[in-house]
């Protein structure tokens, strides 16, 4: 299900035009940095619970804390999420705090590069890694 967010009236969408997101949970990937960081910041301004999903816990709790220093009253946890490892989704899927009532808004901030990567980045299970990341991980 798709939604469509109207414009202001100058015709330019902002981060404004974000409808009331309470009772939404949003599972937004890279969201330590750039699209991914700010995305969630938004939402978390329009009401959503947001699960920073990253795969590097540190720089996830400084995103956590900007959004909060933003926003008090932000509902924004932290669940760590290496995209590229079965086992790491596994763990992240079993552990983010979603009931089947919530309505639920993912959001990936990540994309295939499109760029040749050296055998030595393959993974455990010997899959590419921007193939696991973007295909198989999502």
């Amino acid at each position: 299900m798709s939604m469509v967010f109207p414009m202001s009236s100058n015709g330019k969408w902002t981060t404004g035009d974000i409808p009331d997101q309470r009772g939404r949970v949003a599972i937004v990937t890279g969201a330590n940095t750039g699209l991914g960081y700010h995305t969630a910041a938004a939402l978390a301004q329009a009401g959503a619970h947001v699960v920073l999903a990253v795969r590097d816990p540190e720089k996830g709790n400084l995103a956590l804390a900007r959004i909060v220093a933003a926003c008090p009253e932000a509902d924004v946890t932290l669940q760590e999420l290496d995209l590229t490892s079965l086992a790491s989704v596994r763990a992240a899927a079993a552990s983010v705090p979603v009931r089947a009532s919530d309505r639920k808004t993912r959001m990936s901030s990540q994309f295939i590069a499109g760029k040749p990567r050296p055998a030595t980045l393959q993974t455990v299970f010997a899959f590419r890694r921007p193939c696991l990341r973007d295909c198989i991980g999502r």
